[in-house]
């Protein structure tokens, strides 16, 4: 369910499940958001809930890191190590330091509301911020979502993801 959460810049980023909808011609954008955040509530099972509550996470934090797992990782494998990476730093109390997150800030948020860009960067770049963003940098799938619920036990507090395809 959408929950207000302080300081989130975009409320419905995150509850927008991407999935193929159809929708008629002039269908009103109210029941388009509707079907979209009816989709990620339905998604997001009593299981899983329980399962953010074991981690110590609202939904609305598990959201939050599955939306840099989902803007950060190429492949699946790289799923469950980056939220494994995630979880460590936030454990230690260490900053994040994700880019995805710098340039939601400057690739959303400023160009949407460029007056409010120094009040929205404490709270979503996390070189600034202290933990998690205050919301999701993105709409999240599944991949993500179980990667974020289910994550690898590493003690990495480092990634970096090879952009290049591997040469054969």
């Amino acid at each position: 369910s959408l929950q207000s959460a302080q300081n989130v810049c975009f409320n419905l980023e995150g509850y927008l499940f991407p999935a193929t909808y159809t929708f008629q011609k002039g269908e009103d954008p109210k029941d388009v958001i509707d079907t979209m955040v009816s989709a990620s509530d339905s998604r997001f099972t009593a299981d899983m809930r329980q399962r953010a509550a074991e981690l110590g996470y609202s939904v609305h934090q598990i959201l939050t890191v599955a939306s840099i797992i989902e803007k950060e990782a190429y492949t699946s494998e790289q799923r469950t190590l980056i939220a494994s990476t995630i979880y460590n730093r936030l454990n230690k109390g260490m900053k994040l330091q994700c880019d995805v997150t710098t340039k939601y800030c400057t690739g959303v948020i400023q160009v949407q509301y460029p007056d409010k860009i120094d009040f929205y960067k404490y709270y979503y770049n996390t070189y600034r911020c202290a933990a998690l963003p205050a919301g999701p940098i993105c709409n999240p799938g599944m991949e993500s979502i179980n990667a974020a619920l289910y994550p690898d036990t590493t003690d990495y507090l480092y990634f970096v993801i090879n952009t290049e395809p591997p040469y054969e």
